[in-house]
Parts: C-alpha cells; structure tokens; sequence
C-alpha cells in the first residue's frame, strides 16, 4: 500500500504544471553604454541559453523562481548573476560587461564616447582601450608597453625591446607614470653580446603584466602641466582594481610565462584587494638571445644562455565611505640572466651573469567631499637594484637607485570652470660602480659614485568652457638640487567644435629635463651639465563620421635645444680611428616636425581599429663642434594597422601591421656590403625598412562556472628578415679599446599558443 501511496503522489506532483515565465534583457558595455551583439545567455539549470540580438537584447522561456545567469563573450569577462524571475512577464534586466580581465561591476561606471579624451583639455592624446591592450600585448609575453608600439607616433623597430621613441626622441625622454607615479622606464632589461663585449643593445620586457592594466594614455605632444620631468612625451598606465562584485581568479599559460591573478571585494563590498604574479620560463626567449647575440649553443656548440623573469602585485582600495578611500599597491619585479662559458673564454669582460630588482610601492588616500572638489595625496617608493658579472664571476657593473616620494593633486569644478593643482616631490639616491678589464693591465674602476638629490615640481592649470570651446592656460615650476636650477614652464591648450562633427586643438607649452646621475657623474659625465629644454607646437583636427569612426590629422613642431651629447664614440678623423672621449655637454639643438593621419572605429560590435600613417623629420646641430646629424630614432615613413573583429560569440580575430622606413645606425659608420666600418659622418648610414605583420585568433568555451580561452598567435607572418645593430657598450669600448658592431637579424616567424582560465 505504501509504494501505491508514493507512486499515487508522484503523479499528482508530475500533474501539477510548472509556471514559465519570460526573462527578457539587455546586456551593455561598462565604460560606454554600448549595447553588445552576439553574446550568449545561459541559464545553466534549465539547460536553456540564446544569443544577444544587435540592440544587445535577449528572451528566454524560463521556469518562475530564482536562476542563476551565466553571461559573456569572447573578448569579455565573465558574469554570473542571479535574478528572480515571477509568473508571466517579468521586467527587463540590464547586465553590465566588463572587457577580459577589467574590474568587474554591476552598473555603468563611465558613460563615455569611444573617443573622449581621459585628461583634461589635452592638446594630442592618444589611448588604448582593455581590449586593445589584451589584443596588441602579444600572446608570448603579455607586455603594455609592446602594445604601446602600434600607436601613432611611435617608433620601434627593434622587436626584442618593449622600449619605443615618439616623434623621433629616445624612450629616455618619455615619462612613463604608472599609477600617477614616475618611473625610470620600468622594464626587465639584460644587455645583448658584441663581440665577446656587453652592448649598448638590450632586450627588455615591461615589469607589468597586460592582465593588470586597464589603460593607455600617450600624450606625444604639449602635454598638460600635471605631468612634467621630461621633454618629449608622457605614458600614463594605470593598473586596474580588484573586481567589487566577489572573488574571482585567473589563470593563464602559454609557451614562455605563465600568470595567475586572484581579487575580490571586502567585507560589506567597502573596497576590493587584488593579487597577481607571472613568472617565465627560460628555454624559449634562451633561442632568442642566441640568434641574435652569437652567444650560448649557436656560437660555440657548448656554451648555454637563459634568462628568467618573474614580477608581482598586490593592490588594495578600501572605501571608508563613498567620499574618502585609501589603498595601497606594490609591484615586484625580478629577472635574472644567465651564461656557461664554454672552456677557453678568456675575455673577463665576457657578460655571464645579470641579476635585477624593481619595485614601486604607492600609498594613496582620496577625498571627494562633493561634485566640485577632489583631493588625492600618494606617498610612494622606488627602488632598483642590478648587478652584472663576468666569467669568473667578478664585478662588472652595480647599480642601485632608491627613490621615496610625495604627491598631492587637487581639481575644482565650479560651473564653466575647472582648476586642477598640484605639486610632486621626490629625493633620490643613485649608486653605481663599473669595473673595467683592459686587455693589458689590472683592473679598473670606470664608473663610481654615491649620489642624492632632491626635486620638487608644482603645477596650476585653469580650463573654461563654454558652449563648443574651451580654454586651458596653466604652468609647471620646477626645482632640482642636481643643478640648482629653478625652471618656469607655461602652457597653454585650444579646442574648439566648429560644427557637430568637427573639432580642431591647438596647444603650445615649453617642457625641461634635469640631467640624470650618470650624464652628471658617470664615466663621460660632466657636473657643470644644466637641463635640457623644448618647446612644443601641437594642432589636429578631427571629423567624426557617426559616433563610432573618426577621422584624425594632426602637425607638430618641437623644437629642442641645451640637450646633452656626449662625442665619445669613435669615428675617421683624416681616416684614421679617433676616439675624442668627450664629456657631456649642453651643445645639441634642433627640431622634430611631422604629421600624422588616421582613421579610427571603436565598437563593441563589428569591425574596430584603426590605419595610420606618420611622417617625421629631424635635424639636430653641435655648433662648437659644427657636428649635423638626425635624430637616432628618424624614421621617416611610419605605418601602424590595427583591426579586431568578433566573428562569433566565441570567435574573435585580430590583427596588426607596422611598417616603417629604416632608422639611423646611431653613429659613426660607413656600409660598403654588408659589413659596416668607421666613418667620419654621423647617423648617415640607415637600416633597411621594418615590417611586420601578426595575426591573433582567440577562441572561447563555456562552460557552466568557468570560461577557457585559447589564444594563437603567429608573429611575423610574413617572415620578414628586420634587421638590429648590436655594438659594443661606450664605456666597454674605452675599457678594452675594442669596438664590435654587427647586423643581426631579428627572429622570423614564430607562432606561440596561451590559454587562460577564468572562474
């Protein structure tokens, strides 16, 4: 009886019919509001799923109650949300998606244009979005700055450096802020081999992994006066928070690093922690080393080279209340190179070990009492360290630079006006020791010395706008004890929307540098050295097709002079080798002037990229020495192309081509052949052009809690044999009196493959 009891009540229960409901939504991009085509919905536990229609809107027939949402696409992060679905009709749902590895949240935070600028005012910005960043940073090493190489304006024809020069001036010149603060460059670099000697010539790799960075920002040209310290131009990265909705992780692999990061909220979501790591693995770059430095198992059949990388964050912001935070973020990085020589490598001045550490440590607390004020204060912390080593494991060259510092910026908004101040104090100590091994002779010390110093800068820039134009005039002071010079810089930026769609920007400003320690006290240095200065002149004017495709030109002129240049590389003086060994002196002045053109789409569906073309000219004089040159980094022609193109809400595919005309072998050489020699001319002697095309295909596959991503990716597809100069070091050259320059090729085709776990 008890079995027909149970069996009668099942199909009473079975009988009874399950209320079905309508879920309908529409799913939107975070930063502009873009409603999002092709991404797939699914309701795991009642097996159902369907696809966005191109308004970003879904409908799904789904039980009454409590569900559970996954929702994503290729190219976007995933989303797991519950919702309360009631009988018949319910209302509409409106799901926020974040760009891969991007903060996650649950409203819009910044309802923008593709197009509009980050600062403000800027004369000429230019910027990459999360996922340009995660489409250009290469599937191989995931560095920001790689990325950086394919905007307009930049010029890198070096494909084992992350390092570029904008508008013809050297990486140097380019201050590189991470987080609002500055740094010295900021990447892992090991010197390549010459002849048996170190070399000028470095591979290097960004310190940051792409994963943890959530914008771009160049600004090559009459920049605004909250940034300073350098002449040419401004990178600004800014790492991204933990996600605010709750914990998730990431884990990707491919053939050189692997990476892992993991961030959540806080307790009661009053903030969010983020922790993250990348580490390499040595083999796979050893192969690069050796086919351009002529070292390791491709010199000698015996000797073995590796290099190792590993770095770290760790960043927190906790929200106190929604008008004051705090956090605090600490990057690590370390990298470490390696060399056996074989039995007989006798040269002590022979690279056989690097080691080195970096790390950025920034506190920062934040007060926005209201709409119209904002007050930020960063206590910070720079500090590295390396050391090189020779064959019998012997000092070659320490160096150690710590760095703490302050900043503060205030902005005030008060109907059509906006003020902005600030003011940016740092004391800096620099350490540095080289020894030198001639080949007859004891040992000897090049370099050696134990410096601090002391700079302070200050800013105040006043915008008004009123209907379609605004107006910024604004200043930076600057202080260093290095020179014990006081330096007045004004500036000044236009625009004005002439029609809907067109927009024209002027902007002027007059920049300084103070010379580093090693141009100040190293071994071509001179103490009596001042700053170096520059004047920019910066106008564009933009046309918008639509909201989503613009079309950019833009001219610039900047005008340099007081740069430092040292005329201690050897060259024919009445055709005989000559090294004049001078010092660094304030005796360069000239110009760089070009143009750029482009034409840029930014969507969350369809086609995005852009086409550009730049044109540059350089010319610099050393009167007391009647020495005319161009610039080492003069390329004339410049093409960058980038597109990405979502084929299917797992299918994405990307690609980008730079081309540019040869830059200057940096100087004094002759070419007869193939084999460079002496000569009595400067940067006279040029490259072949540089060209490179890579194709990047990502695939993704759902699954109920977690999403797999493949990317492939081959660079160089077209195999292009881009060549690099690798020469002896200066100091080297005056320590053994040899110099070794050589043409290497850089590498061919070469595919790589990563996966990537989220969950």
């Amino acid at each position: 009886m008890r079995r027909v009891h149970t069996a009668a009540v099942f199909l009473l229960l079975k009988a009874v019919p399950v209320s079905s409901a309508t879920l309908s939504g529409q799913i939107v991009d975070s930063r502009t509001g873009e409603p999002i085509a092709k991404v797939e919905v699914i309701v795991p536990g009642a097996s159902k799923r369907t696809l966005t229609d191109q308004n970003g809107v879904f409908n799904l027939s789904v039980p009454a109650g409590d569900l559970q949402l996954y929702v994503t696409t290729v190219g976007y992060g995933l989303v797991k949300k519950v919702v309360h679905v009631s009988d018949g009709p319910s209302p509409p749902v409106r799901i926020v998606l974040e760009q891969d590895t991007a903060v996650r949240r649950d409203s819009i935070t910044v309802e923008a244009g593709p197009f509009d600028t980050l600062n403000s005012n800027p004369s000429s910005e230019k910027s990459l979005s999360k996922s340009e960043i995660q489409a250009l940073a290469m599937v191989l090493v995931g560095d920001p700055l790689r990325a950086t190489q394919a905007l307009p304006g930049v010029t890198s024809d070096n494909d084992f450096r992350s390092e570029f020069s904008v508008r013809g001036a050297a990486y140097e010149r380019v201050a590189v802020y991470v987080d609002g603060i500055l740094t010295d460059g900021f990447v892992h670099a090991a010197n390549l081999a010459a002849g048996g000697l170190t070399s000028s010539e470095k591979l290097s790799l960004s310190i940051i992994n792409s994963d943890n960075v959530s914008d771009i920002t160049l600004l090559p040209g009459a920049f605004p006066s909250n940034y300073g310290e350098r002449t040419a131009g401004v990178l600004d990265l800014s790492t991204r928070d933990g996600n605010l909705v709750k914990p998730m992780a990431r884990l990707a692999t491919g053939l050189l690093s692997t990476s892992a990061t993991v961030d959540g909220p806080f307790a009661g979501h009053k903030g969010s922690w983020l922790l993250s790591g990348r580490t390499s693995y040595a083999d796979y770059l050893q192969r690069f080393i050796e086919r351009i430095s002529g070292a390791g198992r491709s010199a000698d059949g015996q000797s073995e080279s590796e290099l190792n990388f590993s770095d770290a964050q760790i960043k927190g912001n906790y929200h106190f209340s929604p008008r004051q935070q705090a956090g605090l973020s600490a990057i690590y990085g370390l990298f470490a190179a390696g060399q056996t020589l074989a039995p007989g490598q006798s040269d002590l001045e022979r690279l056989k070990g690097l080691h080195s550490h970096n790390l950025l440590v920034n506190a920062f607390w934040r007060y926005t009492p209201g709409s119209h004020l904002f007050l930020e204060t960063k206590v910070f912390g720079l500090r590295e360290d390396s050391k090189d080593t020779n064959r019998n494991d012997a000092l070659l060259d320490r160096t150690k630079h710590t760095e703490e510092g302050f900043r503060a910026d205030l902005g005030y908004a008060a109907g059509s006006q906006k003020i902005d101040a600030g003011v940016y104090t740092s004391f800096t100590r620099a350490k540095k020791l080289a020894i030198g091994y001639p080949v007859a002779g004891p040992p000897n010390s090049l370099e050696d010395f134990d410096r601090t110093a002391a700079q302070q800068s200050y800013y105040l820039q006043d915008t008004w706008r009123k209907a379609r134009t605004a107006l910024t005039v604004g200043g930076r002071v600057a202080h260093s004890d290095l020179t014990a010079q006081t330096i007045v810089m004004p500036r000044v930026a236009f625009t004005l929307a002439v029609y809907e769609n067109w927009t024209l920007r002027l902007g002027a400003g007059t920049y300084a540098q103070f010379p580093d320690f090693d141009q100040l006290f190293g071994f071509f240095g001179n103490r009596a050295l001042r700053a170096e200065h520059s004047t920019h002149f910066n106008g564009s004017v933009e046309r918008r097709l639509g909201t989503r495709t613009r079309i950019l030109a833009e001219v610039y002129d900047r005008e340099d002079r007081n740069q430092p240049f040292g005329f201690y590389e050897p060259l024919l003086v009445d055709d005989s080798p000559t090294a004049l060994g001078r010092p660094y002196r304030n005796v360069l002045r000239g110009h760089a002037r070009g143009g750029e053109i482009s034409v840029q789409r930014r969507s969350a569906n369809g086609l995005t990229g852009w086409v550009s073309y730049s044109y540059l000219r350089t010319q610099y004089l050393d009167a007391p020495d009647q020495l005319r040159f161009v610039s080492d980094f003069d390329q004339r022609n410049t093409i960058t192309a980038f597109a990405s193109y979502r084929l299917r809400p797992t299918v994405d595919l990307s690609t980008q081509w730079r081309y540019g005309s040869g830059t200057p072998f940096p100087g004094f050489f002759d070419r007869k052949g193939g084999s460079l020699f002496l000569g009595a001319e400067r940067n006279t002697v040029r490259l072949p052009y540089y060209s490179r095309l890579d194709l990047r295909m990502n695939k993704a596959f759902l699954f109920p809690k977690w999403k797999l991503t493949v990317s492939a990716e081959v660079l160089n597809v077209l195999n292009r044999k881009n060549l690099i100069l690798v020469s002896t070091d200066p100091v080297r050259v005056y320590s053994s009196g040899r110099l070794a320059a050589n043409l290497d090729s850089s590498f061919g085709v070469l595919p790589s493959v990563a996966i990537a776990v989220a969950f």
